[in-house]
């Protein structure tokens, strides 16, 4: 009879526990508890399986407690980092690895700031994309291009996933490096070919400044940028000087070489 009656007396505590819970936003800690020990998963095709947005999203709305907010915030950001560095850890392709983390952090968008988006990119996702692009072969023939990797990177921008200051430094310091090393040795060749050094030329200014009548976000943006815009007036004054057959003004506009060359040099000088 004791012991049914302390029983009965746990019993009756742990409703009048659940009661208060409830009446305070019982589901909020529970919450919280679920984001602090989540863990991503991958499925065999090496996209995540249970994504934080769908089970998280849906709820916030019936938030109350703000203080709680801020903390669950704070833990949903930890979350994300660590699913953008496991998807890297686990995935060997850079053009799958740069879709997925789109497809992690954009849902997030709406409930964080700008800011905390552009953060989680260049802890996590920059770097990756200055490693890829540095390997990026630049062909002076434009039918062997792969314009994968400018792409790519082209595609995260306009997401409004990544910060200005990270896209501009990324192309100046990883690609238009070697742009204008793979243009300069071509024009020094004792018979350059004028007409396929043309085409090199516009075939990038057209992949990186588009159209005046359909410009992306990145092409725009691209277009207003103090040094992509040097690096292009200097190609055009190498093939200037080819034509006059001026070896040493073509001389003195030897580019830095790439290897001297990267973002985050680029990025201390914005």
């Amino acid at each position: 009879a004791i012991r049914r009656l302390a029983s009965t007396g746990r019993e009756g505590q742990g409703a009048g526990v659940r009661r208060r819970e409830e009446e305070q936003g019982g589901d909020e800690p529970k919450l919280q508890r679920a984001v602090s020990y989540w863990k991503p998963k991958l499925d065999k095709n090496n996209v995540i399986s249970n994504p934080m947005h769908q089970w998280i999203l849906p709820w916030l709305p019936h938030f109350k407690n703000e203080s709680m907010m801020g903390t669950m915030f704070a833990d949903i950001r930890r979350c994300l980092k660590k699913t953008l560095s496991f998807i890297s850890k686990h995935e060997r392709s850079d053009i799958t690895f740069f879709s997925s983390c789109i497809a992690v952090l954009s849902p997030w968008q709406k409930l964080f700031e700008a800011s905390t988006i552009f953060g989680l990119t260049s802890e996590s996702v920059t770097p990756r994309f200055a490693r890829s692009l540095a390997k990026m072969s630049i062909e002076f023939s434009n039918q062997d291009q792969n314009w994968d990797k400018v792409t790519a990177l082209m595609n995260y921008f306009n997401a409004d996933l990544m910060s200005s200051d990270d896209f501009l430094s990324l192309v100046e310091g990883e690609i238009l490096a070697s742009w204008a090393q793979c243009l300069h040795c071509a024009l020094e060749s004792k018979t350059p070919n004028l007409s396929t050094t043309s085409k090199f030329y516009y075939a990038w200014k057209e992949r990186l400044f588009g159209h005046p009548s359909n410009s992306s976000k990145s092409h725009v943006s691209l277009q207003g940028d103090l040094m992509v815009c040097r690096y292009f007036f200097g190609g055009l004054e190498m093939i200037k000087a080819s034509i006059e057959s001026d070896q040493a003004k073509l001389e003195s506009l030897t580019p830095p070489h790439p290897k001297d060359c990267n973002y985050r040099i680029a990025l201390m000088h914005r």
